[in-house]
């Protein structure tokens, strides 16, 4: 997962462009023996946002797509939610985003120990989110655990 968060939204590590950078293209020619598949890019707009500086180390990745007569709701849930995220003081990064051109809303969340992730998935958000998941996405929204192999705060 690399990301770089912008004025202009959140973008895959590359420099400012998705076709440049040291990085971006290292991983590019290297994804047939890094990656199965072609790397999926999507520009995403980022709806909320909490950044502070550690040395982030897990975090959760969970995406879900809105029902078409849910999408606002679910777009308004995310934003009113960083009050409560910013309750959580194990939580240092947590990014609310929608991808471009679809109804697929995600939350990016980083923590330095386990513990602010199990705090995380079992704290307000998570279960007001839940609560609701039937009534405002198409499926369960989809939580997958990552580790930071390394991240930069700007």
């Amino acid at each position: 997962l690399f990301f770089m968060n912008l004025n202009s939204g959140l973008h895959l590590h590359s420099g400012f462009g998705l076709d440049t950078g040291k990085i971006a293209g290292a991983l590019f020619a290297n994804a047939p023996t890094l990656v199965s598949g072609a790397p999926q890019i999507n520009k995403v707009e980022v709806l909320a946002s909490k950044v502070q500086k550690g040395n982030v180390k897990v975090g959760l990745r969970v995406l879900a797509e809105a029902k078409r007569d849910k999408v606002d709701e679910v777009k308004q849930f995310l934003i009113s939610a960083l009050p409560l995220v910013d309750e959580e003081t194990l939580t240092l990064q947590w990014y609310a985003i929608k991808l471009e051109g679809s109804n697929v809303f995600g939350i990016l969340d980083f923590s330095e120990v386990e513990e602010g992730r199990q705090a995380h998935l079992n704290g307000k958000v998570a279960a007001a989110l839940f609560a609701k998941a039937n009534d405002l996405f198409v499926k369960m929204p989809e939580v997958v655990k990552v580790d930071v192999i390394a991240s930069r705060v700007l």
